[in-house]
């Protein structure tokens, strides 16, 4: 089983996002985040296998997230799951450390595959990713 930490403001999203990871069959939820301090906070304390992070919380934000992971538990991929589909954003989750890149608008089987993927030690970037990085 890989170990999965959701960290979205939004507990309706969170709930949904636990849903399709759970439904996988080797995923399963072992802690959720409300912002990015909780996130941190459960990162330190249940050392999920990965952590699905929004870029939009209050008080510490998700790309802050990455980087203090990144400092802290290097060895720990983080996924960035948001709405933002701009090249911008995406440029600096990889320069904070994201693994994995994934707009909200993706279908449920992508987060689940660029889970697997980010778990496997290999980046992902949806199409739409990598299609606004071109332009």
């Amino acid at each position: 089983m890989i170990k999965v930490l959701l960290a979205d403001d939004h507990s309706i999203v969170r709930e949904g996002l636990r849903r399709i990871v759970e439904e996988s069959g080797d995923l399963e939820v072992v802690a959720e985040a409300a912002d990015g301090r909780e996130a941190l906070k459960q990162v330190a304390e249940l050392a999920p296998d990965v952590a699905v992070v929004d870029i939009s919380m209050p008080g510490i934000d998700g790309l802050e997230v990455v980087s203090r992971l990144k400092d802290t538990h290097p060895g720990l991929p983080v996924l960035i799951l948001t709405m933002h589909e701009e090249a911008q954003y995406i440029v600096r989750a990889i320069e904070a450390g994201a693994m994995g890149y994934v707009t909200k608008q993706a279908a449920p089987e992508q987060l689940v595959a660029a889970i697997r993927k980010v778990h496997a030690g290999v980046r992902f970037l949806t199409e739409e990713a990598v299609e606004a990085l071109a332009l």
